[in-house]
């Protein structure tokens, strides 16, 4: 008797013969040791320090920390419409409440979350 008969092979279904056997790994070697993965590589490079000029005087900072002055100061000083596709990137970050260890942003008002929404909402109409 086959073991296949009154079960249906298709996709994501494949023949019981063909499957892995139990305690068999598809990939049994894994991920070489020492290879790190994109999140390791990420929080390696971005807490490399690096000079920044600000407001005319050299100063150290993280990558990280330079990306997101950078942020800021592209928020405060942008054209409308970058404005708003950064508020539409910052939204749902802050919206997630989890804080970095180096960074705690608080938590938002309910006043400043409205002004922000406001702030999407008027800036997405076109006139």
């Amino acid at each position: 008797m086959n073991d296949d008969e009154g079960y249906e092979v298709g996709y994501g279904k494949p023949p019981k013969a063909t499957r892995f056997q139990s305690g068999q790994s598809g990939n049994p070697r894994g991920r070489p040791k020492g290879s790190a993965g994109i999140q390791t590589l990420l929080a390696k490079h971005l807490g490399k320090m690096v000079n920044v000029t600000i407001d005319g005087h050299q100063q150290r900072k993280t990558i990280k920390e330079a990306a997101v002055l950078s942020l800021v100061k592209s928020l405060i000083n942008g054209t409308p419409d970058q404005k708003i596709k950064l508020l539409k990137f910052i939204m749902p970050l802050l919206e997630e409440r989890e804080t970095d260890e180096e960074f705690d942003f608080g938590k938002l008002s309910d006043d400043e979350v409205d002004m922000l929404e406001a702030l999407l909402v008027k800036g997405g109409r076109t006139s």
